[in-house]
């Protein structure tokens, strides 16, 4: 990614996992960057978070070369989490910004465009912080930085998330998202969207509020990409357009020589290992998210076979592991993020799922 993105925004599935090394996992990755940066307004140092005592970020970049010298000291623990002690990482204070909240960037014509970041944090810390009305302040805030700054084009990045269907009145919106940031903030002129897989007006965008701020967002994992063009004059943005790229528009597309070489040796590295097939089944194991592809509905919904057999393999690995007989299970569906095929299971397969 760094060679290729200017600005990226953390999402929910950057805080997964167990406290109190998830933060500091993250943290610790986005430090490797020396070329771009991680941008969110909203995420502070919070007792909730870890960062208190615990988390933190290199106070300066690393270069890929040292990647060598550091994965030297870092270890696992018993319990599997990751042992970074040996790294001195400085800690944060509760409060600060673990992220930079802004950047900017001027054009060959001389106008200075002002980014902002923000995420939505995962549900199960219910911190006030991450919660629509703040996310909303954090992000005025931004903009009304960035003005001062000298921009006249501001645009926010984000993995926040479309509104939900039906969710027209401000009341009803309770979540962190990009509908309800469109019609609470002035200054804006568009924001680049994540989270929820949409494809907002089919890829062409929809202008949001009475500042008509242009949202897109291009549903998820490389299968589309948005376009977003900002027409300016003097300074100012004076039109807005958008458009998706999908099928064979996205197949046309020319891979960059340098990202392709990366990516050529990394899976020349592992391609051994995850083509190796391993088992069989004769069914469809089912962990779809939304679509209705087969009888047993969606993984997020209901009890689905994959579902079933995740559960079951561990619990007997737990009931091996501890010598106890376990007598249920409890696995999110959120956490099975593909379906196996019938035939051969490949280990990319399963890497896949989970």
């Amino acid at each position: 990614m760094d060679n290729v993105y200017d600005v990226i925004v953390p999402g929910n599935n950057d805080f997964n996992g167990s406290e109190p090394d998830r933060e500091t996992y993250n943290l610790f990755l986005t430090s490797l960057y020396t070329h771009t940066k991680t941008l969110c307004a909203n995420a502070l140092a919070l007792k909730d978070f870890g960062l208190s005592d615990y988390a933190s970020s290199y106070v300066t970049k690393i270069g890929n070369s040292d990647f060598a010298s550091i994965y030297k000291n870092v270890s696992l623990n018993k319990d599997g989490s990751l042992n970074l002690s040996k790294l001195n990482l400085p800690t944060y204070n509760e409060g600060d910004y673990i992220y930079d909240q802004t950047a900017t960037y001027t054009t060959d014509k001389g106008t200075k465009v002002g980014l902002f970041g923000l995420t939505v944090y995962p549900d199960t810390i219910n911190s006030v912080y991450f919660s629509g009305i703040a996310s909303v302040e954090a992000s005025q805030t931004s903009i009304d930085s960035l003005k001062k700054e000298g921009a006249t084009v501001v645009v926010g990045i984000g993995h926040t998330g479309w509104k939900g269907e039906g969710s027209e009145d401000l009341a009803d919106v309770n979540d962190t998202n990009s509908w309800l940031l469109a019609n609470s903030v002035t200054g804006m002129d568009a924001f680049v969207d994540g989270h929820s897989h949409s494809i907002i007006n089919d890829g062409n965008g929809c202008y949001v509020g009475s500042s008509q701020v242009f949202v897109n967002q291009a549903q998820c994992f490389g299968s589309c990409i948005g376009l977003m063009k900002l027409y300016i004059k003097d300074g100012v943005v004076v039109k807005k357009e958008g458009s998706v790229l999908t099928g064979d528009a996205l197949s046309a597309i020319t891979p960059d020589s340098s990202v392709q070489k990366i990516v050529d040796a990394d899976l020349a590295r592992v391609s051994a290992d995850l083509d190796t097939p391993f088992a069989t089944t004769s069914y469809f194991l089912n962990a779809e998210r939304i679509s209705a592809k087969n009888a047993g509905g969606t993984v997020r919904g209901n009890e689905t076979n994959l579902g079933d057999f995740v559960t079951d393999v561990l619990r007997a690995c737990a009931s091996e592991k501890m010598g106890t007989d376990y007598d249920f299970i409890v696995y999110p569906g959120v956490c099975c993020r593909a379906s196996i095929e019938p035939g051969e299971i490949p280990m990319k397969s399963l890497v896949s799922v989970f």
